[in-house]
């Protein structure tokens, strides 16, 4: 019999920006820190449940990649099959 506790602890799947962090062994609470967002709201974009949206994205992508030392696309952290993405991608065109 499972208990409470257990079924909260199921893993979630993971979204594009948890695979991203994983794989390029980034600790979620620097790219926090380095984004100027809080560990737990980053925790609740990791996870699916908030939207970034357009700026707090691009805040985002950019402390990735300056902890990374290398240019990081948005298309890396998010999935560009989801209608924010989408906009977020138009954004990023509109800049260059």
């Amino acid at each position: 019999m499972e208990t409470q506790a257990r079924k909260k602890r199921e893993p979630i799947a993971a979204t594009m920006l948890a695979r991203f962090l994983t794989a390029n062994k980034l600790k979620p609470v620097e790219v926090a820190r380095e984004a100027g967002v809080s560990r737990q709201h980053l925790c609740r974009i990791r996870k699916g449940i908030a939207d970034p949206g357009y700026m707090l994205a691009m805040r985002i992508r950019d402390a990735c990649g300056r902890l990374l030392l290398r240019f990081v696309s948005i298309d890396e952290l998010f999935d560009s099959s989801d209608p924010q993405a989408l906009r977020m991608r138009a954004e990023v065109a509109k800049e260059k």
